[in-house]
């Protein structure tokens, strides 16, 4: 048998992590083609055009899929621009798919750069889709469950997850492997008797100072 060429697609610089240790590991098996398309905000200045970061990490890149246009009503972030985006998301990566003409396709959860690109199944290639099957109540979830439908073989991070997708009605997958959280895997793990103020030491923190994370859903204003 010959090389198998994997196209992925990565959007942002929140599915890349989740991505990154998969692409390492495709890279560097010998029966394997990586073939990488960028779209999203990593090729958008405004959000620091994290495709150099990509390329610092020894990536080739194979196709990028520009989706994002100024708008005359300000930045371009209503719903109306992410729906006309995500349509041109769509149209470019039909081309890049042509272009690149892989034996299958990998995707990561759930933004509406994953819903424009799991339009690959629609070209008949077999779609793989990472941490599908969760649940948060929003249109993210609508996304993640529609790409869920239409993907073939599934990389849940949770055994919950794979357990929805399992018994997802008329899903056509082929299986669902709960793979856990991959972005966890390029961090440093914290003992489980880690102190706050380990804790607070490891993320360089100053006394007063306090970490957050958020993350707006697809649509949000």
């Amino acid at each position: 048998m010959g090389r198998r060429t994997i196209a992925c697609m990565t959007a942002t610089r929140a599915d890349y992590p989740r991505v990154k240790p998969v692409l390492r590991e495709i890279a560097r098996r010998p029966g394997l083609d990586l073939k990488l398309i960028v779209t999203g905000a990593h090729l958008s200045r405004a959000f620091g055009h994290t495709v150099d970061l990509i390329k610092r990490d020894g990536f080739e890149i194979a196709q990028r899929v520009p989706m994002y246009a100024e708008d005359a009503r300000g930045r371009g972030d209503s719903v109306y621009d992410m729906t006309k985006a995500t349509a041109r998301c769509m149209d470019g990566m039909a081309d890049a798919l042509r272009a690149i003409a892989p034996d299958l396709f990998l995707i990561t959860v759930d933004r509406v750069e994953t819903l424009a690109a799991a339009a690959g199944a629609l070209m008949n290639l077999p779609l793989f889709h990472i941490q599908g099957g969760e649940v948060t109540g929003t249109i993210d979830e609508s996304i993640r469950h529609a790409v869920t439908k239409l993907a073939h073989v599934h990389f849940p991070a949770t055994p919950d997850a794979a357990e929805r997708i399992t018994h997802c009605p008329h899903g056509r997958g082929t299986g669902a492997c709960a793979s856990g959280r991959l972005p966890l895997r390029g961090f440093h793990p914290i003992p489980a008797a880690a102190t706050e103020g380990d804790i607070g030491a490891a993320l360089r923190l100053r006394s007063g100072q306090a970490a957050g994370d958020l993350r707006p859903a697809s649509g949000d204003q």
